[in-house]
């Protein structure tokens, strides 16, 4: 395979791309000391890249890979950095737990998003398939390294389930089975897979991907890659991410809205017209867009005037000797 460098990448070639990193470290039974740290090493390497090149990292929250992604983060933001890089996505079924699940220290550098708690007897399985969903909802690719193997329920091991659910909801998908894990293992149970990644790299080039043990090879041509594709929901022809904010309407249930968005603007530290190129609302929604976000300096004039052309005064006066008894 040609060497690929990142150092010809623009440096915000990755601008507004989320990419989803999935996995976890095997276990201790399963895969070797040097296999672990090769792992986190990538972990390390390939957030760190991402984040460079102007792009955000989802995970869902994974024990064994949060530490090293918040590391990164933290650093990325001393340097000039935004907070929202790093997006952690937790389950309300682990983090109503918090001595197990710090997310109020988490916040305080990254973004973080809970998913709705199952319930039933399958509450623990469940919760993982919404958490699941919601990352896939909002990634633009997905990269796949390590995970663990679940030897008495097969149908819990995370790699699986998530590649499956990148082939089907057609994301682009990077399978990194180098470095071990149930990425490994998955691979060679199911080379056809990599016919069916939609990466834009040919089977050679996956397979490659897939059994390259070198992390550091293996994050420079994953990004170098993720840097061609246009993985940008919205982007313009001239390469610009397009965010759009839409507030509805609603009367009272509008207060439930601004509730939101004063609890995001808290946790990023930014206000949220820092976050859309475009805030649209209707009805109440519309008027919590004038009243937060915009300056009655600015507003006023146009109002002014769309009222003095759209409604004449004569419309809003009774003819005269008109009654306006029973009205």
């Amino acid at each position: 395979m040609p060497s690929l460098s990142t150092s010809l990448i623009n440096p915000a070639s990755l601008a507004g791309v989320r990419v989803w990193l999935s996995g976890s470290l095997p276990e201790d039974g399963t895969s070797t000391e040097q296999e672990r740290a090769a792992i986190l090493e990538f972990v390390s390497r390939f957030s760190a890249k991402v984040f460079q090149l102007g792009g955000h990292i989802i995970h869902g929250s994974h024990p064994s890979f949060t530490p090293t992604l918040l590391k990164q983060a933290i650093s990325y933001q001393r340097n000039g950095g935004k907070k929202d890089s790093l997006i952690l996505a937790v389950s309300r079924f682990w983090s109503k737990n918090l001595q197990h699940v710090p997310i109020d220290d988490w916040r305080q550098h990254c973004l973080v998003y809970e998913t709705p708690e199952a319930s039933g007897q399958n509450a623990r399985d469940d919760s993982l398939k919404i958490l699941r969903s919601w990352m896939a909802a909002r990634c633009d690719a997905i990269v796949v390294i390590g995970g663990k193997w679940w030897q008495e329920i097969a149908g819990r091991a995370g790699v699986p389930v998530e590649v499956d659910l990148a082939i089907e909801r057609g994301i682009a998908c990077f399978l990194l089975g180098g470095p071990g894990g149930e990425a490994r293992d998955y691979v060679a149970r199911h080379p056809q897979l990599l016919e069916k990644l939609k990466n834009g790299l040919d089977d050679t080039t996956n397979r490659f991907l897939a059994t390259e043990g070198n992390v550091a090879s293996l994050s420079d041509k994953v990004c170098e890659q993720l840097a061609r594709l246009p993985l940008v929901r919205g982007r313009g022809s001239d390469g610009v991410s397009f965010r759009v904010l839409a507030l509805d309407g609603g009367g009272i249930k509008g207060t439930f809205t601004a509730s939101v968005l004063a609890t995001w603007e808290q946790q990023t530290g930014l206000r949220i017209v820092d976050h859309f190129d475009l805030i649209a609302g209707t009805s109440t929604g519309g008027i919590r867009i004038c009243g937060t976000f915009a300056s009655p300096r600015r507003i006023w004039p146009h109002t002014r005037n769309w009222w003095e052309v759209s409604h004449e005064q004569k419309s809003f006066r009774a003819p005269a000797g008109a009654s306006l008894e029973g009205t």
